[in-house]
């Protein structure tokens, strides 16, 4: 839930008097009750890192001097209250956030109550600087041990020597994958290293067959997008050892 600029409620620092109108009145209550119950404001401030405000009591609780609420974030609210584990709720919030900085408050107190989302930590890393990045993609990997493109991803962000041991390690995770024996097989030839290559897709064909059934044509189709991506060495490399 999310502080727009748009249509907004305004909450002035006077409790409601009785003389105000009666469906204005019923409307404020509304949504009081409605993040009373679902909401604690602090926490909405939070996620958009809103510096104090003044706080004041209304219907016998603490309230920011001001919220702007929309139709939208109102529904919004409710609906995350009831199902913080909806992945597509949360995504939703973020998007109603104009600011980088909002965006990715939302996503990272979504990730608290899912942190097995790929979708959330992939949409919260889209946001972050390469070092920031970086550091959830390890954080990434231990709450979903099982995504292929989280670790991908995190090898493709490390240096030589760290990305060997991230993919050693997605290999133990993932023992059926062979997306990541051909990373580990493209990184070498990125970094010049011609002669392990071969070895590592021979090595690949040979572990895989006794865990997974990897037909011919997905090998070739790999081959393919390496040659497209520019690793045509590691292309070769998997036509020889799938073709014999």
């Amino acid at each position: 839930m999310f502080l727009t600029s748009e249509k907004h409620v305004l909450y002035s620092e006077m409790s409601l008097k009785p003389t105000e109108n009666t469906h204005q009145a019923g409307l404020h209550t509304l949504v009081l009750k409605s993040l009373q119950e679902k909401f604690l404001v602090h926490e909405i401030l939070s996620w958009r890192g809103v510096p104090h405000v003044r706080k004041m009591k209304t219907f016998g609780w603490k309230l920011p001097l001001y919220i702007r609420l929309t139709r939208h974030d109102r529904f919004l609210a409710q609906a995350v209250g009831k199902i913080p584990k909806s992945v597509k709720l949360w995504i939703r919030a973020a998007e109603l956030e104009r600011d980088g900085e909002a965006k990715k408050a939302v996503l990272r107190r979504a990730l608290e109550f899912i942190p097995n989302s790929v979708q959330l930590w992939k949409n919260t890393i889209m946001l972050e600087q390469e070092d920031d990045a970086r550091v959830m993609l390890s954080r990434a990997v231990e709450c979903v041990p099982s995504s292929e493109d989280l670790w991908l991803a995190l090898a493709h962000l490390e240096t030589y020597d760290n990305a060997k041991r991230v993919l050693n390690k997605a290999r133990q995770a993932i023992p059926m994958s062979h997306a990541i024996w051909v990373a580990a097989a493209k990184l070498e030839e990125t970094h010049g290293k011609i002669g392990m290559i071969g070895h590592i897709v021979v090595n690949a064909l040979k572990s895989l067959k006794h865990k997974v059934s990897i037909e011919r044509e997905t090998w070739l189709k790999e081959a393919v997008s390496c040659e497209k991506s520019g690793s045509p060495l590691t292309c070769q490399a998997i036509v020889r050892a799938t073709l014999g």
